[in-house]
């Protein structure tokens, strides 16, 4: 058998441009999870790996070879790292629920799982070195070492709740053979002659790393414990059972979400066991010091329902007249606790005010069902209000709480679900910045689509500072958990299985869609074959980044060239006038190149 090129192609149809059927957006989540897996991370169980990045930046400011400056940024870590939670729990379960194998995912859930564990070990070790100073530029530098591949600190580690946001070292680079460099609190790459932004990455090459160059923004804070404790929650509903390397996934989730929670004090403040810190919304030592990131007494209420049902089995009861006795019962419930119920049922419109306030509310009020404890015959109407009526379009929390706390209310329609899901983009969220104009694709235009309330794009797109631009490619963890939720929520929608094939498994069917069909792909050479002579269409080979390889025009047949084409994913998109076309032209066929030896023929 001839040495060739195996292209393995999966037919996506853009969702800017059709309704798509219930194969299409499987098929999505599949190119999703792949380009996670592959891309936004390393699996492993090493500082670093196992966490997705967020968004991968890309610079065409210092274009070298035609080639721009790509990063990969984990900033926001484990707010992250709660999406990935959740998206890997539900799908075990679904998998399961299918009578699918779930080794695959298992092992991944478990290697996530391990990651947080490594974040909680690290932060004592990390901030043992702390100097006292937060200025760019004076924060006393932690050390990695490559030998025994671990953070140097003047004190071991400790598994108490207390973690850092990522731990990525300088060497993670190795595993992103497409990327220049990394955007990461402990190992980001700076400019040593540029005191103004010293710890801030550079743009162009050539780079040299500095470890923990300001690691305060390393610390935990609400806005990133509660998409945490979502995605361990939801890990705990759906994979308990599950077993990897001797342990159900699912009650490690849970007692992994219960360290979280017992980091508060009695106040409700999360605290800084290794040094004394003051700051903003605190006025005791240890306090975070972020805008309040380390004060949740006014979320104190909810979280102390989802604390009691973690550690106790107790939900909440649901009657106005017993539920004061019942919150009596619970451990976790203080005065402040109490007083937030109340600032909960009679001020909740003030947490519009700012979207990541908004978006802690609805957050850990879906995953504790506060609001249904607090106003028990409103609760889910409550929750519609706030993520529908408000017109932020965070309905997805209305689904994660029906499916969490089953209700008989359908505010969200299947067909509103599947029109969002149909709107993000085959090849995954993005935003693209060409010639300083935002092509954009709202709302799957930001890096993480319910939480960021950045409607016209990521607003980290442009670094007004540096007058920078950049291209962004986010990790997509949003669409794949409302497609998982959904399915769970409404089973019966679904008549397409759940199966990790064909994109963690070697298995790719023959294609034809649209009227045309790709004829064969032998060495070099990927042939075309129009059903439908009588329009005339245009082919586009682009790796994943945009960049246009190839161009052709068909009649009756063509062919594109793939010599040059090396190991990984690209793009086929086909469109029929030249001078519309733009980046979500359908369909959208993605292709992956291995080099092995394979002929792929029509059946």
């Amino acid at each position: 058998m001839r040495k060739a090129l195996l292209l393995c192609l999966l037919v996506l149809t853009a969702g800017t441009a059709f309704a798509q059927d219930g194969d299409t957006r499987h098929q999505k989540y599949g190119w999703m999870r792949y380009r996670l897996r592959y891309y936004f991370m390393h699996m492993g169980e090493d500082e670093g790996e196992s966490l997705p990045a967020g968004i991968i930046k890309e610079f065409d400011r210092c274009y070298r070879d035609k080639a721009p400056t790509r990063l990969v940024d984990w900033g926001d870590g484990t707010i992250f790292h709660g999406w990935y939670l959740g998206v890997l729990g539900t799908e075990a379960g679904l998998l399961r629920m299918q009578g699918e194998a779930t080794d695959s995912t298992a092992k991944e859930l478990y290697l996530a799982l391990q990651a947080f564990d490594r974040l909680d070990f690290n932060a004592e070790v990390i901030w043992s070195c702390y100097n006292g100073a937060t200025e760019k530029g004076q924060v006393a530098e932690v050390h990695w070492d490559p030998i025994s591949r671990s953070w140097l600190g003047k004190a071991p580690g400790v598994v108490n709740g207390f973690f850092l946001r990522n731990d990525a070292p300088p060497d993670l680079i190795q595993h992103f053979p497409f990327a220049h460099a990394l955007g990461s609190a402990l190992s980001g790459v700076y400019d040593s002659t540029d005191r103004r932004y010293f710890g801030e990455y550079k743009v162009c090459p050539p780079f040299a790393y500095k470890a923990n160059t300001y690691y305060p923004m390393n610390e935990p804070s609400h806005d990133q414990i509660f998409p945490l404790l979502m995605g361990l929650t939801l890990t705990y509903r759906c994979a308990s059972g599950i077993y990897w390397n001797g342990e159900d996934l699912g009650e490690r989730a849970r007692q992994t979400a219960l360290r979280i929670l017992d980091l508060y004090d009695e106040s409700w403040k999360i605290r800084n066991p290794v040094r004394t810190r003051y700051g903003s919304g605190c006025n005791s030592d240890g306090c975070l010091p972020f805008n309040g990131g380390g004060n949740s007494l006014a979320y104190s209420y909810p979280l102390a329902i989802l604390a009691d049902h973690l550690r106790n089995g107790r939900s909440f009861c649901g009657d106005p007249f017993l539920q004061p006795f019942k919150d009596m019962r619970n451990p976790y419930m203080t005065a402040g606790s109490f007083a937030s119920g109340r600032l909960w049922k009679n001020l909740p419109p003030l947490f519009y005010r700012h979207h990541v306030n908004h978006h802690m509310e609805v957050s850990i009020g879906s995953v504790s069902n506060g609001y249904k404890a607090i106003r028990p015959w409103r609760g889910p109407e409550i929750l519609w209000e706030r993520t529908h009526a408000h017109g932020t379009g965070w309905e997805f929390y209305y689904l994660l709480n029906k499916f969490l706390y089953p209700n008989k209310t359908d505010y969200w329609d299947t067909d509103s679900i599947e029109a969002e899901l149909d709107l993000c983009p085959a090849n995954g969220p993005h935003w693209f910045v060409r010639d300083k104009k935002h092509i954009v694709t709202p709302p799957w235009n930001v890096s993480l689509r319910y939480v960021h309330a950045f409607k016209n794009g990521d607003h980290r797109s442009r670094d007004d500072s540096l007058n920078t631009w950049f291209k962004g490619y986010f990790s997509g963890l949003d669409y794949m958990l409302l497609y998982n939720i959904y399915r769970l929520v409404y089973p019966e929608q679904h008549k397409t299985p759940y199966v990790l094939e064909p994109w963690l498994q070697p298995a790719f069917p023959w294609i034809q869609a649209d009227g045309f069909r790709v004829k064969r792909i032998i060495l070099n050479r990927l042939e075309i074959e129009m059903e439908k002579p009588d329009r005339s269409v245009y082919f586009l080979l682009e790796d994943i980044y945009g960049n246009v390889l190839s161009r052709r025009d068909t009649g009756m047949s063509s062919y594109i060239d793939t010599k040059s084409l090396t190991p990984g994913w690209y793009i086929l998109r086909s469109y029929t006038d030249e001078k519309t076309y733009t980046q979500q032209s359908p369909p959208l066929w993605l292709i992956k190149a291995d080099d092995i030896s394979y002929e792929y023929a029509p059946r």
